[in-house]
């Protein structure tokens, strides 16, 4: 099959929701974006068959998967990469593995200068990382992604608009506070992450490196592995 007729799949259960797309060509054919809190884990499969049957296609048509692998709910992302990886060794299919704040940033309004991009991970805890529009107008990590406590942010990031995501019953008032970055897509789906993925030139990925990306305090990683 020709690179121009690419059927891709993407899933996601990191962000409290279940996100699914098919892609074909480069475009959505469908996407489901649904929020089913801990549900995840049972409706995936079938809401999957759904979108498959709607389209009719079969698993086997499609060329390649997307998931977005943390930092996060680790629980939250083991769903998606236990499927992921299943399929992918059944299929015998490449994997595109994508960062949670990746995905948000591709959210954002283009825009010249730095912002911050956070996700909360306890009430007093966030994942950030800095991102900067490239030449070619997309969002790019321009440095790692950091797990630090509020009260250890540096001013920069307090001080300028930031994209925040907060999770479930972990929102924290004080980060509720923060100016807000204007967005130009609403939600964190399957196109927003196919967009990171593609968009962002992310290396395929054999099943035995398709891990969560998991961050301990004073631990840091760098952006998506890259061409």
């Amino acid at each position: 099959r020709k690179v121009d007729e690419l059927k891709s799949l993407v899933l996601d259960t990191l962000f409290e929701n279940l996100s699914l797309g098919l892609l074909e060509d480069h475009e959505p054919r469908a996407l489901l974006y649904t929020h089913c809190r801990r549900r995840n884990a049972q409706i995936l499969i079938s809401q999957l068959q759904e979108l498959l049957k709607n389209l009719n296609w079969d698993l086997d048509d499609v060329d390649e998967l997307i998931v977005n692998r943390g930092p996060g709910s680790y629980t939250g992302v083991r769903i998606a990469l236990s499927v992921v990886r299943t399929i992918a060794q059944v299929l015998k299919l490449p994997i595109r593995c994508v960062t949670s704040l990746d995905v948000l940033a591709f959210q954002v309004s283009p825009q010249l200068k730095p912002f911050p991009v956070m996700l909360n991970c306890t009430r007093q805890e966030v994942f950030w990382a800095w991102f900067q529009f490239n030449e070619n107008g997309f969002p790019e990590m321009t440095s790692d992604i950091e797990l630090s406590e509020l009260k250890s942010l540096p001013d920069a990031v307090l001080e300028n608009p930031v994209h925040l995501l907060q999770l479930g019953q972990r929102r924290d008032s004080e980060l509720a506070k923060l100016e807000k970055i204007i967005l130009q897509y609403p939600v964190p789906d399957a196109w927003m992450i196919y967009q990171a993925a593609h968009l962002g030139q992310v290396k395929e990925l054999s099943i035995e490196h398709v891990q969560p990306l998991y961050l301990k305090k004073e631990v840091q990683t760098k952006s998506s592995i890259r061409k």
